[in-house]
């Protein structure tokens, strides 16, 4: 984290390129040697580091939106190459899931994610705003859905449409933010009633779930329906969005759509341009290894550095289909998945054993029989 904290800093590309191999190499070395394996279960000192690399960025872009160019220099790296998306995707992320998972330093966790909600916004993409808004309400489907983290959950899906929709008024009909770019009003305010009837809905539920649950830690199994099928009707409505673009319609978010497609390369894309079958087939290589891991582990007791990981790792695949990727910001990525790959691997080694860590209090499928069981009681 550190090294990846100090490369994004560099704008000397020589030495970046260095700093990044060698974290490359580290990250080989380490996950292969038995007496380092700790090093790689991620901790909440581990998740504080990699959130401050993101405030530091986050602050230098609020800075280069709202007030001058003069520290452009420090961010070089994400303006000029377009990899401002993945990079913010994965900042949002971490601080969302620290924010619902971690007691304490909720302001800091809220307040990155909120910056990184903002920053997101005025890149007007409208993919990685569909790719951000799965994230956040996978996150009680993820994660045993307990009061607290549902609670949590919302809170911060509230923060994300709150500022979507503000951001819409604030660059239309303000010149606070520098090149701000023009949303549509309509559009925004449909995403505004929207949410208004996903709200209603679940405080309807919301209350139904607590009043039936007394005790603090049961979890919450409509709510994590709830949180399902919302997020399957986010996927059709990005679906339908490039459906209708295909019939050519033009209404400016379906327009939005395909600029922001041309705007960038994924990584499939940009292998077969650069490689031709050879690179084709090394990135299908990768995604079936990261894949097959996914599914081979899904049935694992997992603990929540080891949940939070796993999203990461699918907000990895996801993002690198549609967004422009940098060596930097992939090892930033790849230092979450290989932690998943080996705690996950320690975990297995240890099943018995007294010395393995403490499973999360949430579930995964293999625990969902066990929750209904307790709701049920």
């Amino acid at each position: 984290m550190l090294i990846f904290t100090i490369c994004n800093l560099i704008w000397i590309e020589d030495l970046k390129i260095f700093l990044v191999v060698l974290a490359l190499a580290l990250t080989l070395i380490v996950s292969g040697k038995d007496i380092y394996n700790n090093f790689w279960v991620l901790e909440e000192y581990q998740i504080m580091i990699f959130s401050l690399s993101g405030m530091i960025t986050n602050v230098l872009f609020l800075w280069h939106y709202l007030v001058d160019a003069s520290f452009d220099f420090l961010i070089k790296m994400l303006l000029e190459n377009g990899v401002i998306l993945p990079w913010l995707l994965l900042v949002i992320l971490v601080n969302v899931i620290a924010y619902c998972i971690y007691d304490g330093k909720q302001i800091w966790h809220g307040a990155n994610a909120a910056l990184g909600y903002f920053i997101l916004i005025l890149q007007k993409n409208v993919i990685s705003l569909f790719v951000a808004a799965m994230m956040l309400l996978l996150i009680p489907c993820v994660y045993r859905p307990t009061e607290k983290l549902v609670r949590r959950s919302m809170q911060m899906i509230s923060a994300y449409i709150v500022i979507l929709c503000s951001t819409a008024f604030l660059t239309t009909y303000t010149d606070a933010v520098i090149d701000a770019p023009k949303y549509d009003i309509w559009t925004s305010n449909c995403v505004g009633i929207v949410f208004v009837v996903f709200a209603a809905i679940f405080f309807d539920i919301w209350f139904k779930e607590k009043a039936a649950h007394n005790e603090d830690g049961l979890p919450m199994i409509k709510m994590r329906e709830y949180f399902e099928k919302a997020a399957l009707l986010v996927l059709i409505a990005f679906i339908m969005t490039f459906a209708y673009r295909a019939k050519g319609i033009n209404h400016p978010l379906f327009i939005n759509i395909t600029e922001s497609l041309n705007a960038h390369k994924g990584l499939p894309e940009n292998a077969w341009q650069l490689y031709g079958v050879l690179g084709a087939i090394c990135v299908g290589a990768l995604f079936y290894f990261i894949i097959s891991c996914l599914l081979k582990y899904r049935q694992l007791i997992e603990t929540r550095s080891q949940k939070l990981s796993r999203m990461v790792t699918a907000v990895y695949l996801v993002q690198s289909l549609f967004f422009t990727q940098s060596v930097d910001i992939t090892v930033a990525y790849w230092v979450f998945i290989v932690a998943y790959i080996n705690s996950v691997r320690l975990s297995l080694r240890n099943v018995g054993d007294d010395s393995s860590d403490e499973a999360d209090d949430s579930d995964t499928v293999l625990q969902r029989s066990e929750d209904i069981g307790d709701s049920a009681q």
